[in-house]
């Protein structure tokens, strides 16, 4: 049960980071990484790659893992957080607000 707890929290943090642009590297890790494992996991890779079968597939979260992972390599908007903070953040930190 913890484990289920801690996962449902990460996914929900990583959809605000996401959403408004905060930290939004480190968000966008955590959602991809939580989709994977979630995906193989939930056996949807031996279930094949139609993702309306019973038992659901793999395709469905292949394609939000690669939205995803544009986020992870290029960062936030010039709307976002991010930018604000990039100043304000110590210099080891910089690297998950640009």
């Amino acid at each position: 049960i913890a484990s289920c707890l801690v996962g449902s929290e990460m996914c929900k943090e990583t959809g605000i980071g996401l959403v408004f642009g905060l930290m939004t590297r480190i968000a966008a890790t955590g959602a991809l990484l939580y989709l994977y494992f979630a995906t193989l996991w939930g056996e949807h890779f031996s279930a094949g790659y139609i993702w309306v079968l019973p038992n659901g597939g793999w395709e469905f979260s292949a394609l939000w893992m690669i939205v995803i992972l544009v986020f992870t390599i290029t960062g936030g908007s010039n709307i976002s957080i991010d930018i604000r903070m990039h100043n304000k953040a110590p210099k080891w930190l910089n690297w998950c607000f640009r």
